[in-house]
């Protein structure tokens, strides 16, 4: 099916086909069949429907399907003006962190809005919740705006495996791009299987 929706977005017959397909999209299938037409949907023009079935998978149970919705949604509508406004508004308002934490990623994916990005990171970073400690680590360690606090965050992110299992290895790059040369860093990375240690030891 994820053929079939890349198929119609180059304006073959299935197209209409795969146009009931989108309308149709719930997240009743499996996690990885809603990743690979979250993915696929980047290769379709812009419009309403899809547009509508984005929005929408920014509630997904998975969290690599709502980053998906989020990647797609801001690669396809980037220069539509409300898509700033909307994912600004998600990221930094909306009740649940998850979706909080889905938009920012969206934020993040596009280099003109690293301003915007870094605002809304700056108000998740007192969050509890795992996945949006993550993302709003990502963009400050990207953008050169970390500090010791960021460290002792990703630090126990990782060594509590708070993180969902596929993103355990972000956790790993951001320790590696953020802080390549700090003192304490390999030696409690060393020690981590020994006892309780932290960056500072």
């Amino acid at each position: 099916l994820a053929r079939s929706i890349t198929l119609g977005a180059l304006g073959s017959l299935v197209r209409s086909e795969c146009q009931v397909a989108v309308r149709r999209w719930m997240p009743g299938q499996s996690a990885y069949k809603r990743l690979r037409l979250l993915q696929a949907f980047k290769a379709w023009e812009p419009c309403d429907v899809l547009r509508d079935v984005l929005l929408r998978a920014l509630h997904d149970e998975d969290a690599r399907c709502r980053h998906a919705a989020s990647e797609t949604f801001a690669a396809l509508f980037s220069v539509s003006e409300d898509t700033l406004p909307t994912l600004k508004q998600l990221a930094v308002h909306h009740v649940q962190p998850e979706v909080r934490a889905a938009a920012l990623h969206g934020l993040g994916t596009r280099p003109e809005w690293a301003g915007s990005a870094a605002e809304a990171a700056a108000a998740n970073i007192g969050s509890s919740n795992a996945d949006l400690l993550l993302v709003a680590s990502q963009i400050r360690i990207r953008q050169g705006l970390h500090n010791d606090t960021d460290l002792d965050r990703v630090w126990r992110l990782w060594k509590a495996d708070a993180v969902d299992f596929w993103f355990r290895d972000e956790l790993v790059e951001l320790l590696c791009i953020g802080w390549p040369r700090h003192p304490g860093l390999r030696k409690a990375l060393i020690q981590q299987l020994e006892g309780r240690s932290t960056p500072s030891d």
